[in-house]
């Protein structure tokens, strides 16, 4: 009891002192809380950036995909796409499947060329899938607006 009363009087015996020591905690408690709060925020972006920018959790090759030669990437090409979706959404807890390629290359107009990475997918389902809706936009035109190269009509 006694060191409790030594305790409670050194405190009240200078207020300023013990007022910019409370202060100095509040303020270290409210930056570790901010910085924290940071943290998880930038975490939880990166992960969903990585689940919904085309990682995602999972993929699915055909066998031999992975090791696969440049010129014959499309005979790795999942046929039975649909019925294997289907499959996929009863089997597990699946909240969103999409049938994805993705491509690059190099495109020439003679004297310039340029280097272009392109994917594609179901419109429907990549709505769903990305934090903005990219659905509508014709990415070549929009592509070759920005460069020097001619736009090629189709």
């Amino acid at each position: 009891m006694l060191n409790i009363k030594i305790a409670l009087r050194n405190i009240f015996r200078n207020g300023t002192r013990t007022i910019l020591t409370m202060f100095s905690i509040i303020v270290g408690m409210i930056a570790i809380s901010i910085v924290n709060g940071f943290i998880n925020y930038s975490m939880w972006g990166l992960r969903e950036s990585m689940i919904r920018g085309g990682i995602g959790h999972f993929q699915l090759y055909k066998k031999g995909y992975l090791e696969r030669e440049e010129d014959v990437a499309f005979e790795y090409l999942i046929n039975n796409h649909k019925s294997l979706i289907k499959e996929i959404y009863k089997a597990t807890e699946i909240s969103f499947v999409s049938p994805e390629i993705s491509f690059n290359g190099v495109l020439s107009s003679g004297e310039k060329s340029t280097i272009i990475i392109g994917k594609g997918g179901l419109k429907e389902e990549e709505v769903k899938n990305r934090f903005q809706s990219l659905a509508g936009l014709n990415f070549i035109s929009v592509f070759l607006k920005r460069t020097s190269l001619p736009q090629i009509s189709t």
